[in-house]
């Protein structure tokens, strides 16, 4: 047999022998109870025993696969041939496997068990005139006698009852029932230096009540994050709970389904609450004297806060609350700063990770290295994408590979969206409304500008930037080391799913969907954001454009591929409700005069062949982003005294020396904004037009 129980892992923590008639209902059923109420794994023959099974192999089995044998000896312990078969399997696992062995003396004396006097000489007697031909098994039983009544255990006449025995017994079991740590699970790729940060939070010396959330988007992690925890720390706590999809059970069960499985867990009491209010008053009224392990994962909701976990005032000394959240604010507003952000895995460990689900292996076959790499890439460290790829890649030739890789391109994979989409369900409308805008314009590709402005330009209201905090709260939106907002791919395809499936025609960009727009397939008043392709291709030469954007009044975002339009081609109208405008080549000399762009905050008309922007002065009260660049063509500069809150200008290879030196009163208080990588120096001369190659 394999050497000591204390370096393996075993199924049980405590295998309970003893005799039936004597105690199940009583010392044998309330310590199985106290065991399992702190964690402890026991196993009970009447409880665990698998149908159709040997009784005595699976008895033996359970034996060997226990860190503590506990043996109650009662006054008919010996009068079973089953309780003593057990006795000399567990004695024998005692010396080759360092089982630990802890006798109970149940109205019988050490003594008794260790000479087999009475209450136990009968039994013995009785097992020999039935065993005459096998006299060597009840010397063996004889010998087990003797060996377990020489270790020291509990003797029940040193207690004044029962409950102080168990209680005794169960204290002294629980620190050493987990003390040895489970090896970390090398499945779980770039967790482990995580869990060690998140565990410095904890500061699992201090005596305080300690609070602590884990945040990140959905698939990151934090649920193995807080399950790695409660393994590692659960023998430390007089009891402990950890709930899981805390926001579905929530809404599929109610608040005081919770708390009654929060009761059972920590108080180990069953009652049938009848509001959200007595279960608030059972917990923190008789959970302020024990210290307790409670980890709530994915929470979504405030009143999930407020009703189970409460204030520190509930718990005793010593205990610690882990919270998991999606939401960042949520978890601040509850426990303050104590939050640690899940970070997303590096390239090498998400090849790792990959490789784990792909290949079965760490290393995968050097010839679908490259493959692995782009897989890799689309998933962008997301620790839930890696597996549920991996996992769908396994056993594949390279062409199945090839023909996934490219699908995976044009259909996102459902078993991930699903997962990721549980934060766009929490949202409220205006939350939904600009995080799908943030999707629209980030699918739209705007190179040009950062990702930190197009979420700006998404804002319906001005007033109303503070929904980006929501979003990045919310783990739809993160920061990345430079300190700018970004959005993963996977959270971008799970909003471009939503959008296809749940916003018909309010977000066009797929060609077949412009094909249909302009063919008038489509509701017009209903787009809200449009995308032409570069270089699309109209079938109607002569489709009246102008007329189609009359009927867009509810257009915010244009942006249109350079090539589109042809140059001879006038556009007469654009909606008032624009907010950005993006149409490199622009084909008119002006913009339309019945435009009012008081709404605009982004005017990007690159290479365009405007002479003017406007045939008449137009204020633009918010406008931020004005880019003219190369458009040669521009006689008349803007006016900037019409554009109190321009924040960013690109005015490159627009206009002539002669110009630079008339507006150059107007330009000065702009030079901060101005990038001279490709935009105009102040001090710098430009070639004139006529000059230019």
């Amino acid at each position: 047999m394999a050497h000591a129980s204390s370096s393996k892992i075993c199924k049980y923590d405590v295998f309970l022998s003893f005799r039936g008639e004597d105690t199940r209902r009583n010392f044998v059923s309330h310590l199985y109870n106290s065991l399992e109420l702190r964690g402890i794994r026991t196993f009970k023959d009447d409880e665990r025993l698998e149908t159709g099974k040997s009784i005595s192999d699976e008895l033996l089995k359970a034996i060997q696969e226990s860190k503590f044998a506990t043996v109650i000896f009662s006054k008919s312990y010996a009068s079973s041939r089953w309780c003593l078969e057990e006795l000399a399997h567990i004695i024998k696992c005692k010396k080759e496997l360092e089982q630990i062995v802890i006798p109970v003396f149940y109205d019988v004396s050490p003594s008794d068990v260790r000479h087999q006097h009475p209450p136990f000489a009968d039994s013995f007697l009785q097992h020999e005139e039935k065993c005459k031909d096998d006299m060597e098994k009840v010397q063996r039983w004889r010998g087990a006698f003797a060996e377990a009544g020489k270790i020291s255990g509990y003797h029940l006449q040193n207690f004044k009852d029962e409950a102080e025995c168990i209680k005794k017994l169960v204290d002294d079991i629980f620190p050493k029932s987990l003390q040895i740590i489970s090896p970390f699970p090398e499945s779980l790729v770039g967790i482990k230096s995580q869990v060690e940060k998140v565990t410095s939070l904890l500061d699992m010396e201090s005596n305080d009540v300690r609070s602590i959330g884990i945040w990140g988007m959905g698939g990151i992690g934090k649920t193995e994050i807080a399950n790695i925890l409660h393994q590692r720390y659960r023998h430390r706590f007089e009891a402990d709970c950890f709930l899981g999809d805390v926001g579905k059970l929530h809404q599929k069960n109610g608040l005081t389904w919770l708390q009654q499985v929060v009761i059972c867990k920590l108080l180990g009491e069953n009652l049938t609450l009848t509001s959200e209010h007595e279960g608030m008053n059972i917990l923190k009224n008789m959970l302020r004297w024990k210290k307790v392990l409670f980890i709530l994962d994915d929470v979504n909701h405030q009143e999930q806060l407020e009703f189970l976990v409460g204030e520190p005032e509930w718990f005793g000394r010593g205990s610690r609350i882990i919270l998991t959240a999606r939401d960042k604010h949520l978890l601040i507003s509850h426990i303050g700063d104590n939050v640690y952000e899940v970070q997303l895995l590096s390239e090498a460990e998400s090849l790792e990770l990959f490789r784990r689900h792909a290949f079965r292996e760490k290393s995968p076959k050097e010839d679908f290295l490259e493959l692995s790499r782009e897989v890799v890439e689309h998933a962008g460290g997301l620790p839930l994408a890696l597996k549920v790829l991996g996992s769908s890649f396994y056993g594949r030739d390279k062409k199945h590979w090839r023909h996934i890789i490219d699908r995976l391109k044009r259909i996102p994979h459902k078993d991930i969206l699903g997962k990721l989409r549980l934060s766009f369900d929490c949202l409220d409308k205006d939350e939904k409304e600009l995080f799908l805008d943030i999707v629209f314009l980030d699918i739209a590709c705007l190179t040009r500008y950062d990702f930190h402005l197009c979420a700006e330009l998404a804002l319906r209201d001005a007033g109303q930037d503070f929904l980006i905090d929501y979003l990045i709260e919310k783990s739809l939106l993160s920061i990345n080391i430079w300190n700018r907002i970004v959005m993963h791919n996977m959270i971008r395809e799970m909003g471009e799913n939503i959008i296809r499936e749940e916003y018909d025609n309010s977000r066009i960009w797929l060609p077949e969907e412009v094909c249909d727009l302009f063919k008038g397939k489509l509701i017009t008043e209903k787009v809200e954001s449009l995308c032409i392709p570069k270089d699309y291709y109209f079938e109607d030469d002569f489709l009246n454009y102008s007329n189609i954007f009359k009927r867009m009044q509810s257009l915010k975002i244009l942006i249109v591929g350079y090539g589109t339009f042809s140059s001879n081609c006038a556009v007469t109208y654009l909606p008032s409700s624009l907010r950005l405008i993006d149409w490199p080549g622009y084909p008119s000399i002006s913009l339309p005069e019945s435009f009012e762009p008081s709404q605009l905050v982004v005017l990007c008309l690159f290479g365009s062949r405007l002479v003017e922007l406007w045939p008449i002065s137009k204020k633009l009260s918010n406008l931020k982003h004005l880019d003219l660049k190369g458009s040669c063509e521009l006689t008349k500069t803007p006016n900037f005294g019409d554009m109190p809150n321009l924040e960013k200008l690109n005015l490159e290879w627009c206009v002539n020396l002669e110009e630079l030196t008339r507006i150059s009163r107007n330009l000065w208080r702009y030079a901060s904004l101005i990038d001279a990588r490709c935009r105009i120096p102040l001090d710098k001369k430009l070639t004139p037009i006529s000059q230019r190659p």
